[in-house]
């Protein structure tokens, strides 16, 4: 009678703390899949490209870019200067990630810039989703519009760095500077690769400026942007030619001309 006893209250102890410790390990292992899931994207995507300048390994940071929801991504575009920093470092983190990872994979380019492997939002999308569809202006499919900027600027072809010799070098951007960050990046790359002859009344830019036309109001619109920097002299309209651009790898090429 005794062992009875003893045997059943035994299974009863057991059974509650199977039952408990099932408890806390779903408890804990739904509080761990939470906190995957960066609090403040923009810092999230400031600290992802800081970890890639200093040679750091970037598993964790792509591990929680997986884990981030789509709603998360579409507030994001709630906060343009937000939205600008985050991408832009992601595009740019996401690029040296891929070179990295398979180098000999740049040699196509367009399966380079077009293959969907950044997995982000519970979808895969690709360099270009971000370059032309988030950040630009193309149509790019349902998921790709939700998450399309709402104030395009095209500034950002001076500071999307795609691993090429003639990209614009590599800054770390932030919601709260993006603006100055943007015109300080555009600044630098026009007085880098443009240059004005007066004699022949002739701007040379990089083709990159050929590429986005459209974005710079055409031909018009790059000699505007030129006079705005100071590079070519108001009231005079220049030809304007273009410069080829070098498509020579050149990885890690971060700008050292400030702080990051």
């Amino acid at each position: 009678m005794e062992l009875n006893r003893v045997t059943s209250v035994f299974w009863k102890f057991s059974r509650y703390s199977w039952f408990f410790l099932f408890f806390i390990l779903l408890t804990f292992g739904c509080t761990e899949s939470n906190t995957k899931e960066p609090k403040d994207l923009s810092l999230f995507s400031e600290a992802y490209l800081r970890s890639i300048q200093q040679n750091e390994k970037t598993t964790s940071f792509q591990d929680s870019l997986q884990n981030v929801s789509l709603n998360s991504l579409t507030e994001l575009c709630e906060d343009n200067e937000a939205h600008l920093a985050f991408w832009l470092n992601i595009y740019n983190a996401s690029v040296q990630v891929r070179l990295t990872q398979n180098l000999d994979k740049y040699a196509h380019r367009e399966r380079f810039f077009n293959e969907r492997w950044i997995s982000i939002g519970g979808k895969k999308i690709s360099l270009n989703d971000i370059e032309l569809g988030i950040l630009g202006r193309e149509k790019k499919g349902e998921f790709i519009g939700k998450l399309q900027t709402k104030h395009f600027d095209s500034r950002i072809h001076f500071a999307l760095n795609c691993g090429a010799a003639s990209c614009p070098p590599i800054r770390v951007y932030t919601k709260k500077n993006i603006h100055q960050e943007l015109d300080a990046a555009t600044r630098q790359f026009l007085l880098n690769n443009s240059s004005y002859t007066q004699f022949s009344n002739t701007l040379k830019v990089d083709e990159l400026l050929k590429w986005y036309a459209t974005d710079f109001e055409g031909t018009n619109g790059i000699i505007a942007l030129h006079q705005r920097y100071g590079i070519v002299p108001l009231g005079v309209n220049p030809t304007v030619v273009f410069s080829a651009y070098d498509w020579k790898v050149k990885s890690k090429a971060f700008d050292s001309s400030k702080t990051n």
